[in-house]
C-alpha cells in the first residue's frame, strides 16, 4: 500500500520544516507550498490524500484555500491550523469542510493520533464506495433474470446508457419488468448515490392547465357552449317549466322561470 500523500501549507518555514520532518516519519509522503497560491498550483498537477493549512496567510486565507481545494476535490481532507484561535473561526472552517482544527504552537503526538484517524476515515470511505458499486453491480446481474440472447441484449443496453446523462424510455406490457430495468440503469449510473424514487403517473392526480385562449377563440367556445345550452333547453316549449338553470332559448336568464305550457 502506497503511503497516503500530505500537503503542508504554512508562510512559516519553521512549520514546514517541523511537520515535514514529523510527518515523514510518520511514513506520509509530503509536499510542502509557502503560499495558498503556490498550494493551489501544486494540486492542479498531483493528487493528494489530505492538506493542512494554516488559517492566516497574506495572500489568501486558509478559509479560501479550503473552499478552493473541496471545488476541485471534494474527497481531500482538510485539517486547518492557526496561532490565533478562536470559536468563530473554528465553526466556519467545520462548516466549509474541514476535518478538524488545530491551534498552534502544535502537539505532535495530538498531529500524529488525528492524521491516523483522518486517513483511517478516508480508507473507510474509499471501500464504502467500492463495495456500493460492486453492490450494484451484483444487483443489477441478479435481479435481470434470463440468459437468452434478448435479455443478453437489454444487458448490454443498459450497460451503454447507463453512463450517459440522457433520458431514458424504457416501453413494454404491464409486468415486463420495466421499473427493474430503470433501477439497473440508475444504480450503474453517475447519480446511484441518490435515491431512486418510482412514480407510478397513472395513479397520480392533476389539473391540467390549458393555455389562457385568445378573443376570437373565447368567442367561438361561448356560441358553442350557448348552442349546447339552447339544445339542452328545447323542451321547454312543451313542458310547463323550464329545468335549465342558466340560459332558455328565449335568452333570457331562467331560475326555475314557468312558462305557459303549449299542450292541449
Amino acid at each position: 500500500m502506497e503511503p497516503a500523500k500530505i500537503l503542508v501549507v504554512d508562510d512559516e518555514r519553521s512549520i514546514l520544516v517541523l511537520l515535514k520532518e514529523a510527518l515523514s516519519q510518520w511514513g506520509y509522503h509530503v509536499t510542502t507550498a509557502a503560499s495558498a497560491t503556490e498550494a493551489l498550483g501544486v494540486l492542479k498537477s498531483e493528487l493528494f490524500d489530505a492538506l493542512i493549512t494554516d488559517i492566516r496567510m497574506p495572500d489568501m486565507s486558509g478559509l479560501e484555500l479550503l473552499r478552493e481545494v473541496k471545488k476541485q476535490d471534494e474527497s481531500i481532507e482538510v485539517v486547518m491550523m492557526t496561532g490565533y484561535p478562536t470559536i468563530a473561526s473554528a465553526v466556519q472552517a467545520l462548516k466549509e469542510g474541514a476535518y478538524d482544527y488545530l491551534s498552534k504552537p502544535l502537539i505532535l503526538d495530538e498531529l500524529r493520533h488525528l492524521m491516523s484517524r483522518m486517513m483511517e476515515r478516508k480508507f473507510l470511505r474509499g471501500e464504502i464506495h467500492t463495495l456500493r458499486a460492486r453492490l450494484g453491480e451484483e444487483l443489477t446481474v441478479n435481479e435481470l433474470i434470463g440468459t437468452s440472447v434478448p435479455m443478453e441484449r437489454v444487458k448490454e443496453i443498459i450497460g451503454k446508457v447507463a453512463v450517459t446523462g440522457s433520458p431514458v424510455l424504457i416501453e413494454g406490457e404491464s409486468g415486463t419488468g420495466k421499473e427493474l430495468v430503470a433501477a439497473a440503469i440508475h444504480r450503474l449510473s453517475s447519480r446511484a448515490k441518490r435515491p431512486f424514487i418510482p412514480v407510478n403517473c397513472s395513479a397520480v392526480r392533476f389539473r391540467a392547465r390549458w393555455p389562457t385562449p385568445s378573443a376570437s377563440s373565447a368567442a367561438q367556445m361561448r356560441e358553442r357552449s350557448f348552442s349546447t345550452k339552447l339544445l339542452n333547453c328545447l323542451p321547454h316549449s312543451r313542458s310547463s317549466s323550464c329545468g335549465f338553470s342558466r340560459r332558455c332559448r328565449c335568452g333570457r336568464s331562467a331560475r326555475r322561470r314557468r312558462f305557459p305550457s303549449t299542450s292541449g
